[in-house]
């Protein structure tokens, strides 16, 4: 008893100081729940002497954003926190900047796929958990396939045909984004690629292809349907025409950043 009753009395003696700084940034950012700072201070007395062992009481101006404890502060949750170091009549504070991920919007390129051979940029929108956006959030990429696609700075590069699974990681968040490959083309063709309507109501199945330099069918890549005039033509997705009222026409295609067209007449 007489050994716990010295250590409180001890404690309770711990000199105050007359001045705290605590060292570091102004301000500290923190993007993970759980991640922790130990804070570095200075304390000293009025003749300017640093103090090892002073007597000091930590506290958070919003404890469910970070907490603190003996000058280690941990992230909670999306927020701001002041956290304040006193003792006697020293103060000294920091600012601290929670921004926890909470959502990952993915995009590869500026087209719905790659092509083998060439490579499109990683673009990824990371959000925090009150859905505002972190604007210096960099995510580290990864291909689950480099068969069929790899990654080099923040690029994908097409590799072999088929879909691989590219994953985005911002500290604990991370999502998965599929990406299709197909063969390099230049051009697209279809067919027929001028027709004539005999009367409305009448419909026609036209077809497409993409081709390479060689002119050479391609397979797998994605097509687009349109009419370029609803109120004489109308086309499905799947390249279905329609005659609707009369005039001229054209059915338009397209392929990431490749286009096709045939004209249609409705008398």
């Amino acid at each position: 008893m007489w050994f716990v009753a010295a250590g409180l009395l001890l404690g309770a003696c711990a000199p105050s100081p007359e001045t705290l700084t605590i060292l570091g940034p102004e301000e500290h950012q923190l993007r993970e729940p759980g991640q922790s700072v130990r804070l570095e201070y200075e304390a000293k007395d009025a003749q300017g002497r640093r103090l090892a062992e002073p007597r000091l009481h930590w506290s958070s101006s919003s404890p469910d954003v970070a907490t603190v404890e003996k000058g280690v502060v941990v992230a909670r949750k999306t927020g701001q926190a002041t956290i304040e170091v006193s003792g006697g009549n020293a103060r000294a504070s920091k600012r601290f900047v929670v921004t926890i991920p909470g959502r990952l919007a993915l995009r590869a390129g500026e087209q719905e796929f790659i092509e083998i051979g060439r490579s499109e940029r990683l673009f990824a929108t990371v959000m925090d958990e009150l859905g505002k956006r972190i604007r210096d959030a960099s995510p580290e990429w990864r291909s689950q396939d480099e068969t069929i696609a790899r990654i080099e700075d923040g690029r994908i590069i097409g590799v072999g045909p088929g879909t691989v699974k590219v994953t985005a990681t911002v500290g604990h968040l991370s999502q998965d984004l599929n990406v299709l490959v197909v063969p390099a083309f230049t051009r697209l063709a279809v067919e027929p690629a001028r027709h004539v309507f005999t009367r409305r109501g009448q419909a026609l199945q036209f077809r497409a292809r993409a081709l390479d330099s060689r002119g050479r069918t391609v397979e797998g890549v994605p097509i687009h349907w349109f009419s370029s005039d609803a109120a004489v033509i109308q086309v499905s997705p799947a390249g279905y025409v329609t005659a609707v009222g009369p005039g001229r026409a054209l059915v338009t295609l397209s392929a990431g950043r490749r286009v096709g067209a045939a004209e249609v007449i409705v008398p």
